[in-house]
């Protein structure tokens, strides 16, 4: 379902994008064992966020929203859908935000000092 997924992705998506995806989807189910969208549940997503936070927000940032975009995409084809209310099962997973780094001028004493 993810080479589909990408297959169908290379109209709206670029080149680096559509690699940056298969290479975190791929990631992801390696994690959870399967190779199917029943992998694909909301626990498994924290779970798997979770992970890459230990790597960086950045990575993590980037791994939700590939997932994420995955999700949206098997409800729209039918598959792995809330069955209340037809949604998909990720929409719970939260966005990662990565933290602002504010860049700081360094004084003459310190320029001296480097």
């Amino acid at each position: 379902m993810v080479e589909e997924f990408l297959r169908r992705s290379k109209r709206r998506l670029q080149p680096k994008t559509i690699s940056t995806y298969r290479s975190y989807l791929e990631q992801f189910v390696g994690s959870t064992g399967g190779g199917d969208a029943t992998a694909l549940t909301l626990d498994a997503g924290i779970k798997w966020r979770r992970d890459l936070l230990h790597r960086s927000d950045n990575v993590a940032r980037l791994g939700t929203e590939a997932l994420r975009s995955f999700a949206v995409w098997c409800a729209q084809q039918g598959h792995r859908r809330d069955p209340i209310h037809g949604r998909p099962v990720l929409l719970g997973l939260e966005r990662t935000r990565t933290t602002a780094r504010k860049r700081m001028t360094l004084s003459d004493e310190q320029l001296d000092a480097v």
